[in-house]
C-alpha cells in the first residue's frame, strides 16, 4: 500500500527533481530562466594620459599635549587607561577638614588625600549659601598624608571655610567643608 502524498509534499518532489518529465500545458509560456541573460562587455573608454602627481603636503603637527608622553618602549600602564584619561580623574578630596578658631584666629587643618597631589587650595564663604572664593594655596608635600594648616590672615566673622585637592594637571576634587 503506498502512502497518500500531501500537495506540498508532490510540490516539494517536483522542484527538487528540476520538474523533469513532468507535462507542461501546450498555451502556457516557457519557464523563466533562472538568471537573466548577461549583457554584453562595455567598450572600455580609451585611457588618458596619466597626470602629473600633485605635491604632497606635509602632515599635520601634532596637537601639544598638557599630558606627559609615556617614552616609546615604555611599559604600558597597568591600568589600561590613557596619559589623557588618567590626567582628567580628579584627585582624592583632603580628609579631617576643621576649622579652629580662637579669638581672632581662624586656623584651619586637613589630612592629605594620599594620592600625589599638586597641591591643596583653601576656599572661604561669607556663609554656608554664599560662594565660595580662593583664599589660598598649599603645597603638598611629602608623602601627601602629612596634616596640613592654614591661618587666615585677615578672617572674617561667620566665615565658612573648605579645602580641595588640586591634582598636577590642575583637575579639583571637591571642596570639604567640615
Amino acid at each position: 500500500m503506498r502512502t497518500p502524498m500531501t500537495v506540498t509534499a508532490v510540490l516539494l518532489s517536483m522542484l527538487l527533481a528540476g520538474c523533469a518529465g513532468v507535462p507542461r500545458h501546450p498555451a502556457s509560456p516557457p519557464p523563466a530562466p533562472l538568471m537573466p541573460p548577461a549583457s554584453p562587455a562595455p567598450t572600455p573608454a580609451p585611457l588618458a594620459p596619466p597626470a602629473s602627481p600633485a605635491p604632497t603636503p606635509a602632515p599635520p603637527a601634532p596637537p601639544a599635549s598638557p599630558v606627559p608622553t609615556p617614552e616609546p618602549g615604555a611599559a604600558p600602564d597597568p591600568s589600561g587607561i590613557t596619559p589623557e584619561e588618567a590626567a582628567a580623574i580628579p584627585p582624592l578630596e583632603p580628609a579631617g577638614v576643621n576649622v579652629e578658631k580662637d579669638g581672632d584666629r581662624v586656623t584651619v587643618h586637613w589630612r592629605g588625600s594620599g594620592n600625589a597631589s599638586g597641591r591643596y587650595e583653601v576656599y572661604r564663604r561669607a556663609g554656608p549659601t554664599a560662594p565660595w572664593t580662593p583664599a589660598a594655596k598649599v603645597a603638598a608635600t611629602g608623602s601627601d598624608t602629612d596634616t596640613y594648616r592654614w591661618a587666615d590672615p585677615a578672617p572674617v566673622v561667620g566665615a565658612v571655610y573648605g579645602v580641595a585637592a588640586v591634582s598636577p594637571y590642575g583637575v579639583k576634587s571637591a571642596i570639604v567643608s567640615p
